[in-house]
């Protein structure tokens, strides 16, 4: 089967799912990685230019981030799992394992302690983010896929989703990054949407679902429950 056309490859990656400049890779893994990024949010690397900050960005530490009146950011730390909500206009520094406010009137966030599982699961995820918008032509599972671990990621994340605010898609991001490692494709509709539904003006998490859905519609999909086993 030819390949998707032409539309699809003039996509290129989200600027979210790329480190951002000024890093290395171990600063970048002592940064953050954004969730969610609402109104006007914006970083600052190093000496590069200020630039807008999008969802699903590895932002390195060092980094300075303006968010704006009335905007709303959302960043997990790998390193501590720790998980903060800022909203209105705040400069923040982002360090090793969470963010330094700086100037006056700085807010303070909502604090949460992500579970080790789920850290190690969201380090995966700005890769899984970068295959999905930039993977082309059809899907195909060749294996059988083991339901005993589909069922586990998705009790986990209805329990993740009951201990979460509306607008937090990080249980999605994990269920979505875990669902895509057992090549459950099909299964991945649903936190797809869901991103979608909880931040409808979250532009990277749109051209994610678009994407990947017409892949699904238009390419070659087998279901996990018949997909033949590898010899």
């Amino acid at each position: 089967m030819r390949v998707l056309t032409a539309v699809l490859h003039g996509l290129v990656f989200l600027a979210g799912v790329i480190h951002l400049p000024q890093a290395s890779a171990v600063e970048a893994e002592a940064g953050g990685f954004v969730t969610q990024s609402q109104g006007k949010v914006s970083y600052q690397a190093g000496t590069a230019k200020e630039q807008p900050l999008p969802a699903f960005a590895r932002v390195p530490s060092g980094a300075r981030i303006e968010i704006g009146d009335n905007a709303k950011l959302q960043i997990v730390y790998l390193r501590s799992g720790r998980q903060e909500s800022w909203t209105g206009k705040a400069s923040l520094v982002v360090g090793d394992a969470e963010s330094k406010a700086s100037g006056p009137g700085a807010g303070v966030p909502t604090i949460k302690v992500l579970p080790p599982y789920m850290i190690e699961t969201l380090t995966k995820s700005g890769q899984v983010m970068g295959n999905i918008h930039s993977r082309q032509g059809m899907i195909r599972v060749r294996s059988l896929m083991a339901a005993e671990k589909i069922k586990v990621a998705e009790d986990r994340y209805v329990e993740l989703r009951a201990q979460s605010a509306e607008d937090d898609i990080t249980p999605e991001i994990f269920l979505l990054t875990t669902l895509d490692g057992l090549k459950a494709y099909q299964s991945m509709k649903k936190p797809l949407g869901e991103m979608l539904r909880r931040q409808p003006d979250n532009a990277e998490a749109r051209a994610l679902h678009d994407h990947f859905m017409l892949l699904l519609n238009t390419g070659t999909v087998e279901s996990p429950a018949t997909a033949p086993e590898n010899k």
